[in-house]
């Protein structure tokens, strides 16, 4: 669906998105399905919702991580296929220059693995992942 210069935007008007800890969380409020990409899947997804081409967010994580690009590519393209299958992402409509430069230095050295979207179709599986804090009482 996606070539190598595609960059994407973020479907904000019904999707919401933070990065905490290393780790991608994106909330589809239209369809209530909450996502996350860990650490070089959250990297990945700086790079594109800030509108970085595949091609171009693909050699700053292989600059990174001292990886082959054209793997790293390949792994974005799928990513980016299932981002938009999701209705998270959609094409830009321009080539409008990224928004922001991503620090990619908490990846630095890490090996390259293929990054995994998580789905979960409630919150008790998005509050497993990170429990709250415990009752605090309030004076």
């Amino acid at each position: 669906m996606f070539s190598p210069t595609s960059r994407l935007r973020v479907n904000d008007r019904h999707v919401t998105a933070s990065v905490i800890d290393g780790e991608a969380i994106i909330i589809n409020l239209e369809s209530g399905l909450y996502y996350s990409l860990d650490q070089l899947g959250a990297a990945a997804w700086e790079l594109l919702a800030a509108g970085h081409s595949i091609a171009e967010s693909a050699g700053a994580l292989a600059q990174a991580c001292k990886a082959d690009a054209s793997v790293i590519a390949a792994d974005l393209q799928r990513l980016a296929d299932e981002l938009a299958l999701n209705t998270l992402v959609s094409p830009m409509d321009t080539a409008t220059a990224p928004t922001a430069t991503i620090d990619l230095s908490a990846i630095a050295q890490l090996p390259w693995v293929a990054p995994t979207l998580n789905a979960y179709d409630d919150m008790g599986d998005v509050l497993a992942l990170d429990p709250p804090l415990p009752q605090v009482a309030l004076d």
